[in-house]
């Protein structure tokens, strides 16, 4: 994955900015969380061990003193995956590197103590099965007969559960004498997709892999095949452009990916009309691959959509691609500044006055973080078009405080304890921002902040007149849970001249603050309706299920 992790982000991995699970567009989702400082992975494919851990990843956590198993589970071009310990120790347990023996037991270090001195206490354990297995230890199979094998003997022997011993068959064949018409015959028809899978790889390792072998591969019913034909025979020319465009019609988006890197790895160059100086059949080429690229790009498969968006960018001028940004539908303009962002470059960055100032608040996100990420503060007095340009999300919001943290230079750790909320405040308490800006703000900024005192909230509810902006208010002065705060709700509670929505939200605040308000309360509930008898019915429902909680 790609998360959009980086150190000077902050340690704690919450910047606005970092999307774990692929929460923003352009981040790749993680397969899955694993325990505290992983050191080690290691993909085990043997028979040695319990079944249970064949063709999983095992994964050393120095800090949460254990070995961990991952099971992976295809979803789209990627994995997901979740933890299972295999191996649990205590605080003097803590497992670094780790390495498969040929027999197919598995070894790892221990450095045994935190401290990072050399203090010569570390060990290496052994892990094996409780039956252990019968097969010989050498399992490298770089004792193959001189012979050749028959199909079926190769078949099987490319289909072995034991990675190592498949590798060792693939070296071995791939200088042999006299096989091809026996790998051919493999990659056709094989038994397994992996012995498909490694014929495709000997042809091309011997050098005698065809545009024929190719397309077949291309055709062939397991998605792990056609994704390797992607990978490999660019060395010809037209015939694999047309393969490849074939292959991002695919429907698997394992193999539309692999298509997509794979044509960076050609000289194919166009502009969306096909028009340059290359030859008429390649932009004939270009320009159908670019079209359907273009339609990757929205793909809901994260892998998909950024190997296509990255493709284009190797492909496609600057200027083509500023045209496509601008021609672009409101919901795919994000994708084509993303796909210019990967461009890089002063030209591909002159769309960012105008991406500020997008009526999307995608766009306008993506730029600000553009800007932010890459240090470009040339920008940084157009920021503020971003919270002026349309509706301003908290996503929005956060994004502009990051960007600015950013190019002000905040340290990550000050950024992460007080940037955030500081600068929300003073967007709250200034009167010349926007309305909604300053209500969005009010709903993101930390109830209890030191600098929202009880006075700034008086000040607030005097000068403030619309009603969406008093309710945040009066929100997070009873979220602040302070104790002059329950003065400041009483007061709106009484005040019949107050809104409806105000006065409920006060109710609500004041039944948050039990039981000291108890009494307060009781008076209200207890007094005559003459006024607003729809507001009492409410709001007593709310502080009666309050009190039973107490």
């Amino acid at each position: 994955g790609e998360f959009g992790y980086r150190r000077c982000l902050g340690g704690n991995g919450l910047h606005p900015f970092t999307a774990w699970n692929g929460e923003l567009r352009g981040r790749l989702p993680m397969v899955a969380g694993t325990g505290e400082a992983p050191s080690g992975i290691l993909p085990y494919e043997h028979t040695e061990l319990p079944a249970a851990l064949a063709s999983s990843l095992l994964v050393t956590s120095w800090g949460d003193h254990r070995v961990e198993m991952y099971k992976l589970n295809r979803r789209g071009a990627s994995f997901r995956s979740s933890t299972r310990p295999v191996v649990v120790g205590g605080e003097s347990f803590r497992p670094v590197g780790i390495a498969m023996a040929p027999d197919g037991t598995v070894f790892f270090s221990d450095w045994v103590d935190r401290s990072y001195t050399l203090h010569s206490k570390g060990r290496i354990w052994r892990m094996t099965g409780k039956i252990p297995g019968t097969t010989p230890v050498d399992q490298s199979l770089e004792t193959l007969p001189a012979a050749v094998p028959t199909t079926e003997d190769l078949d099987r022997m490319l289909s072995d559960p034991i990675r190592k011993r498949r590798e060792a068959a693939v070296r071995r064949t791939s200088q042999a004498n006299g096989v091809r018409d026996m790998v051919v015959d493999i990659l056709q028809s094989g038994s397994t997709v992996h012995s498909r899978h490694h014929a495709l790889q000997i042809l091309s390792i011997r050098g005698e892999l065809t545009a024929e072998n190719l397309r077949a591969a291309a055709g062939d019913e397991a998605p792990e095949v056609r994704a390797t034909a992607a990978q490999l025979g660019n060395e010809f020319g037209k015939n694999h452009v047309a393969i490849l465009l074939s292959l991002l019609e695919d429907k698997d988006p394992t193999v539309q990916t692999a298509a997509a890197i794979a044509l960076r790895r050609t000289n194919l160059k166009a502009s969306p009309h096909g028009l340059g100086s290359v030859e008429p059949f390649q932009n004939y080429r270009a320009a159908q691959v670019v079209a359907r690229l273009r339609t990757l790009l929205t793909s809901p498969d994260p892998f998909v959509a950024s190997s296509a968006r990255w493709t284009l960018a190797y492909m496609i001028d600057t200027k083509s691609l500023l045209a496509m940004t601008r021609d672009a539908p409101p919901e795919m303009r994000e994708d084509y500044l993303l796909t210019l962002r990967a461009q890089g470059g002063d030209e591909a960055e002159s769309i960012l006055p105008e991406a500020l100032t997008d009526s999307e608040p995608s766009v306008r996100r993506a730029a600000l973080q553009w800007i932010g990420q890459e240090s470009l503060n040339r920008f940084e007095n157009d920021l503020g078009h971003a919270l002026t340009a349309g509706p301003v999300t908290p996503e929005i919001l956060d994004a502009y405080l990051a960007t600015h943290g950013l190019l002000q230079g905040l340290s990550a750790k000050t950024r992460d304890q007080v940037g955030r909320d500081a600068f929300l405040v003073e967007i709250i308490k200034d009167d010349t921002r926007p309305r909604e800006l300053r209500t969005t703000a009010m709903r993101c900024v930390s109830p209890t902040h030191d600098t929202l005192t009880a006075e700034v909230f008086r000040t607030l509810l005097e000068d403030a007149s619309d009603v969406e902006f008093r309710k945040e208010i009066v929100r997070t002065l009873w979220m602040g849970g302070r104790k002059e705060s329950e003065e400041a709700l009483s007061n709106l509670v009484a005040d019949e001249h107050e809104t409806t929505v105000i006065r409920r939200e006060a109710i609500v605040g004041l039944a948050r603050h039990l039981p000291a308000t108890r009494e307060t309360l009781n008076n209200y509930t207890t007094s005559e309706p003459v006024s607003y008898p729809h507001l009492r019915a409410h709001e007593t429902a709310s502080y009666l299920g309050c009190r039973l909680l107490l």
